[in-house]
């Protein structure tokens, strides 16, 4: 195994290796002082290919100046958004299984981002799911036609059998 590098003292963007940590599963790690004033431990390897510039403040910075918000939706651990994640995978990835059944077919997602998904869908999963708390899934109106806001409602694992294309 070759030496590791003393990166104690040497700046990278805008943080500056204040201490070496050590090897944690082969991985090098170190803490890092950014210009901000924030201490981060990452690993070495990400200072030196520049995937990390900062503690965070660099993005929040940039996007402030282009008038965005760093905040995100908080829901990326949700049934919701799996919901929205997987009618993507379904429509766009030729790798995952079932994929000759949609996208492979011309079945396209409509919905413009996560969160048009959510201002036209999220109300209405609500209500289903006060009715059908363990069965609530997206289904297709027509399931010739493509996944948007007119064409998708919330429904039992029932219906969903009943509103089946015949292959």
């Amino acid at each position: 195994m070759p030496a590791r590098i003393n990166y104690t003292n040497k700046t990278f963007n805008r943080l500056t290796v204040v201490r070496d940590c050590g090897l944690k599963s082969k991985i090098h790690f170190v803490e890092c002082l950014c210009v901000c004033g924030n201490k981060i431990k990452l690993r070495s390897n990400h200072l030196k290919d520049g995937h990390t510039k900062s503690c965070g403040c660099l993005s929040s910075e940039v996007a402030s100046r282009i008038g965005k918000s760093c905040a995100t939706h908080a829901m990326s651990k949700s049934r919701f958004y799996g919901v929205y994640t997987d009618l993507i995978t379904r429509c766009e990835n030729p790798n995952r299984e079932g994929y000759e059944y949609y996208g492979g077919r011309g079945i396209k997602n409509e919905f413009k981002s996560f969160e048009h998904f959510k201002e036209t869908m999220y109300e209405s999963y609500l209500e289903h799911k006060k009715m059908y708390p363990t069965d609530t899934s997206i289904d297709r109106i027509d399931v010739n036609g493509h996944y948007s806001p007119e064409n998708c409602r919330w429904t039992t694992a029932k219906t969903q059998r009943s509103n089946q294309r015949k292959l």
